[in-house]
């Protein structure tokens, strides 16, 4: 009978599946097409008349907890979409159904981020039929952790608005603003590729502005102590657009990042690195950060100043004119300002 069942599925057959299924009613639980029962499959394959007709027998309609989470995740490339994912739940399956990495299905329609509109319909209804929209994973991600690593905004707007907490923390501390900011080199497969990198500005961009809108805090550390900002300052190639855009959400500045495990550096040092902006510079120098602070690991043991005026002349140029006491602490200290090695040469201003 199986391989009649599985053409008759394939064609969507109504007759053809009741009849063979009344001819055995006791193996409808037992067969399965490609690991999946056989209602699953019928959904992940988005035959909606056939999965109507498997589930009118009981012993076809799907037990496994997961049969949501495979109809989500497996289901989107091939043709499942919410009226199979009605039909199932109507079928008694539960809305917040826990897979053996304690994801729900919230979770899965939160991750599978390259079909955003199909997330946010699948969403919607999800938390319509009243799934918890703070529901924990093996790692105490939330599906709101989820969504902000994706392209879909509208999904991550109706968890908001359905009362996710924008500050959630993870089992090792991580909260969204976290992730979202983690997410950005995972958007694009080509370093060179600028559109791409672009795309993935923009994303991450949006995401963060949704969740400081709704009244995430940029000052909140993960399990390391370390702020959003200091995650993505520390990152090289991160995007300064970025970077300015959680300083200006209230992050605190004035924070050693360790872009070293036993070589702390002050966010001015290591954006100087970074090849930021010397806009950005004045910025971290404004608000805090000391342009006379030493690095032995980075700088050879000189200072940021000196650093500046070897590397990048333009950003010690702008730094002298935000700060003239630089120029009294040189004198008074008779600081050379002379920096030699073997990349850099030697220069002084």
């Amino acid at each position: 009978m199986s391989q009649e069942l599985f053409e008759a599925i394939e064609r969507e057959d109504r007759a053809r599946i009741h009849a063979l299924a009344k001819a055995d009613p006791e193996g409808l639980d037992q067969l399965q097409r490609h690991g999946m029962p056989l209602a699953v499959w019928a959904a992940v394959e988005g035959k909606l008349e056939a999965l109507r007709a498997l589930l009118e027998f009981e012993r076809a309609r799907p037990t496994r907890s997961d049969a949501l989470h495979t109809t989500i995740f497996s289901g989107w490339a091939q043709g499942a979409d919410v009226r199979t994912l009605e039909l199932l739940l109507d079928s008694g399956l539960e809305v917040d159904a826990r897979s053996d990495a304690q994801r729900s299905p919230l979770h899965e329609a939160a991750s599978v981020g390259p079909f955003p509109a199909r997330s946010a319909a699948v969403t919607r209804l999800l938390l319509a039929r009243g799934a918890d929209p703070h529901a924990r994973d093996a790692s105490g991600f939330t599906p709101l952790h989820r969504v902000v690593t994706t392209i879909a905004h509208d999904t991550r707007a109706l968890l908001i608005a359905a009362g996710a907490d924008v500050d959630a923390a993870s089992d090792d501390g991580r909260r969204p603003l976290h992730a979202c900011v983690a997410s950005y080199f995972d958007h694009f497969e080509d370093a060179d590729d600028e559109i791409a990198r672009a795309a993935a500005q923009d994303t991450v961009l949006r995401h963060i502005e949704g969740l400081l809108a709704a009244g995430a805090q940029p000052q909140l550390r993960d399990g390391l102590g370390e702020t959003p900002l200091q995650s993505a300052i520390r990152r090289a190639g991160y995007p300064e657009a970025i970077v300015a855009a959680l300083i200006d959400a209230g992050a605190p500045v004035g924070d050693l990042v360790r872009a070293q495990p036993d070589a702390p550096l002050n966010m001015l040092g290591l954006a100087l690195i970074q090849g930021y902006s010397p806009a950005l510079l004045t910025r971290l120098l404004r608000a805090g950060n000391d342009a006379r602070a030493t690095s032995e690991f980075f700088f050879a043991g000189a200072s940021v100043i000196a650093a500046a005026a070897t590397r990048r002349p333009d950003a010690a140029l702008a730094l002298l004119e935000a700060d003239a006491g630089l120029i009294a602490w040189r004198s008074k200290t008779g600081a050379t300002w002379r920096h030699r090695d073997a990349t850099h040469g030697s220069a002084s201003i």
